[in-house]
């Protein structure tokens, strides 16, 4: 009996240490609630092993079920709408939203893959990725940014080229949005008898909540454009998903201003 014990032991510690065999490794850091990793500065990203995430008894239920879950914590510092998005390798993961206590937690949201929720400054929000029920996960992706936002302005002054009668119009865009961003507007003038429109679009190739400029060249649609007073709209809409998009309107008075042609050899 002895010997017997002495060969299990030296079978077991030759599976451990066998080449190709590897051990078992340990869960994500957020496995826990308890041990929801703190989001203290957007944009957040971060990147875990879902394979070794565990299910503990009292987690709360996510969209159709909840396995292999890692937490987060965030607490704004500002109310506004926050983007937040969890993803698994090969298929994708369930994204939900909590606030409360362990055993008492209230959803807020839930759903697959980005989602865009309006957070309350001071509240602190628990955001759980999980896994579907029907897919073994890969790493787990969860990124956070926001306050969503977009302000446009829209330039006193604009130009329009006295030989062709095509208008440009500008002015700033300051947006934070993960996503598709675009600007889009109408200009109108009176000219004689005539109310010549034109319709433009711009889009916003850098949405990091710095301000940028923007510009747009107007032709008009029933007739040309010429110096002097006119009106425009412009509206900006940035969507971080299909579902849900942000927008900011500016409107107002313009002087058109003739542009200078160029010389020879200019």
């Amino acid at each position: 009996m002895r010997r017997t014990r002495i060969c299990a032991a030296v079978v077991a510690v030759a599976v451990l240490t066998w080449p190709g065999v590897a051990a078992a490794a340990a869960p994500p850091a957020n496995d826990d609630f308890d041990d929801a990793t703190t989001v203290s500065g957007l944009p957040f990203t971060d990147v875990v092993p879902g394979a070794d995430a565990t299910t503990a008894t009292d987690d709360p239920t996510a969209c159709d079920g909840a396995i292999s879950t890692v937490w987060y914590r965030f607490t704004p510092t500002r109310t506004g709408s926050y983007v937040a998005t969890g993803t698994a390798e090969p298929y994708g993961a369930y994204l939900s939203i909590f606030t409360g206590t362990r055993g008492a937690l209230t959803p807020v949201v839930c759903s697959s893959g980005t989602t865009v929720w309006p957070a309350e400054a001071g509240t602190t929000y628990y955001l759980m990725v999980s896994a579907f029920q029907w897919s073994p996960p890969g790493d787990f992706v969860f990124t956070l940014d926001g306050p969503s936002a977009i302000d446009v302005t829209l330039d006193p002054q604009g130009r329009v080229d006295p030989r062709t009668g095509v208008a440009q119009v500008s002015g700033t865009v300051t947006c934070r949005v993960t996503g598709w961003t675009m600007i889009r507007g109408v200009l109108r003038q009176r000219v004689g008898r005539l109310i010549i429109s034109g319709g433009f679009a711009s889009e916003v190739p850098v949405c990091d909540g710095t301000p940028r400029r923007w510009a747009a060249d107007v032709t008009g649609e029933n007739g040309i454009f010429a110096g002097g007073r006119a009106t425009a709209r412009v509206d900006a809409e940035g969507c971080p998903d299909a579902l849900s998009c942000f927008s900011d309107v500016a409107e107002g008075t313009l002087r058109l201003s003739p542009r200078r042609a160029a010389g020879p050899g200019r």
